[in-house]
């Protein structure tokens, strides 16, 4: 059984944003248009969510002591 697609709404409720967050990321979390509606994949989202993670620097800097994980 394939992954059910979830709304713009629905993404939203899944990342704890709004759904004005969800349509400006669009493209970042996979979104795929049909018709006037986009949909997501849960698992796009994760991919997209694990490619944002942060881990903290080591030594001493600016910042919030943080650092992309690429």
């Amino acid at each position: 059984m394939s992954e059910p697609w979830l709304s713009v709404e629905d993404a939203a409720r899944y990342l704890g944003v709004s759904a004005k967050s969800v349509r400006r990321r669009a493209a970042q979390l996979g979104a795929v248009k049909f018709g006037t509606r986009l949909l997501f994949r849960a698992s796009s989202i994760d991919r997209f969510l694990e490619a944002q993670s942060l881990q903290p620097r080591r030594g001493k800097g600016g910042g919030n002591g943080l650092r992309r994980v690429s």
